[in-house]
């Protein structure tokens, strides 16, 4: 199934609807911070590897819609690819730990008009993700198994792995706290 890759939308029963620009506060902390690679994706019936790029959809489950929240950079002819594009899940969007996180990768067949292949996903909560940095493991590395939809062997059904390393913000460096390099100097009155 081809289908146009890039920008946002709703998703509702596999149809979009409208169009939604995410755009980043930076004043906010994020829950987290994403950095995706993939390894070992499945090459087309040619033996070409493909034009990797991921979407990140969100399940609000009080809301039961699926949302395109963010995607990735399309790497082009790379069965292992390392996105440079992250990805910062904010509270400020709705987001709470029993969000449902679904990572699609698709293989970009068009770069200019953005065509694409679904190839495969996978899905985890936000919850999971997070209790894999709790008691100082930020920077832990979670890799899953994309599975795909149009595969009906289950031996068959993995056609790759993507993995995910979760970085969050500390919750202990406030705006009046100091580090090694930038050390606090309290505010005094000029005499």
């Amino acid at each position: 199934m081809l289908g146009v890759f890039g920008g946002f939308g709703k998703e509702l029963n596999g149809k979009t609807i409208g169009l939604i620009f995410h755009v980043l506060d930076l004043t906010k902390v994020p829950l987290c911070e994403i950095c995706f690679s993939c390894d070992n994706l499945m090459c087309d019936g040619h033996g070409r590897s493909p034009n990797p790029a991921i979407v990140v959809s969100i399940c609000i489950p009080s809301e039961n819609v699926w949302i395109n929240y963010a995607n990735t950079e399309v790497i082009i002819d790379n069965s292992n690819p390392t996105f440079l594009r992250t990805i910062w899940l904010q509270c400020s969007d709705g987001l709470t730990e029993d969000c449902i996180l679904r990572v699609s990768v698709y293989d970009v067949r068009e770069c200019i008009s953005g065509t694409a292949v679904k190839m495969g996903h996978c899905e985890t909560t936000l919850c999971s993700l997070l209790e894999a940095t709790h008691s100082g493991n930020n920077g832990q590395r979670v890799r899953l198994p994309l599975s795909s939809p149009s595969i009906r062997s289950d031996l068959d059904k993995i056609i790759g792995f993507v993995s995910m390393t979760i970085c969050r913000p500390d919750k202990q460096i406030g705006h009046n706290m100091s580090t090694e390099s930038t050390p606090h100097k309290p505010n005094t009155p000029n005499t």
